[in-house]
């Protein structure tokens, strides 16, 4: 098996390494991340998945971090023994929460999840869809949700698909792009 933990490394813009933090910090084998997100604050979010077992594929846990803004944990949630789940894509909505993508593996397929969670990571509501995996979501200018990722087909049928969801708006807000985030060259 091994000592595989999940990692978050800040850096400042040049490059240079500020902190390092290896998660979880609790019994778990091993633990990786797929993607983080910086809060207001300075706080971090990270999502990805842990497991218990021996074997990868033994209890693979949905896994939610949220850190202060030197890598300590303020909080994390996991689905405890929910056979193979995965967070792959975290965003903080327009509304202040946090959307999660990803999916649950059941025998002979695997469902999409998004769920919603305030910052304190009480969820808010939680979705599973169809077959297939969620690897990115965004949130669209009506408030609603886009999720991409891969549609699963079972029984020698090719499982590469790709796939891209629009969920309906939630909340009737007016997004407008922070321009500071566009590059102006290149």
């Amino acid at each position: 098996s091994g000592d595989r933990k999940a990692v978050l490394i800040k850096v400042d813009a040049d490059g240079n390494m500020l902190w390092y933090q290896r998660y979880p910090v609790g019994d778990c084998v091993q633990a990786e991340f797929f993607g983080v997100r910086e809060l207001a604050g300075g706080d971090l979010v990270a999502a990805g998945s842990n497991w218990a077992g021996e074997v990868y594929d033994e209890y693979h846990d949905w896994y939610i971090v949220r850190t202060t803004s030197t890598g300590d944990i303020v909080w994390e949630v996991h689905d405890e023994y929910e056979r193979v789940t995965e967070a792959q894509s975290v965003i903080v909505s327009a509304d202040s929460h946090l959307v999660v993508g990803g999916y649950k593996y059941l025998p002979n397929q695997s469902l999409f999840r998004l769920e919603k969670r305030d910052l304190a990571g009480n969820q808010i509501w939680e979705h599973y869809f169809d077959k297939g995996e969620i690897q990115s979501v965004c949130q669209s200018r009506d408030g609603g949700y886009a999720a991409a990722g891969y549609y699963y087909r079972v029984h020698g049928i090719t499982s590469d698909d790709f796939f891209m969801v629009k969920y309906d708006p939630e909340v009737q807000l007016s997004l407008t792009p922070d321009i500071t985030l566009v590059p102006t060259e290149g």
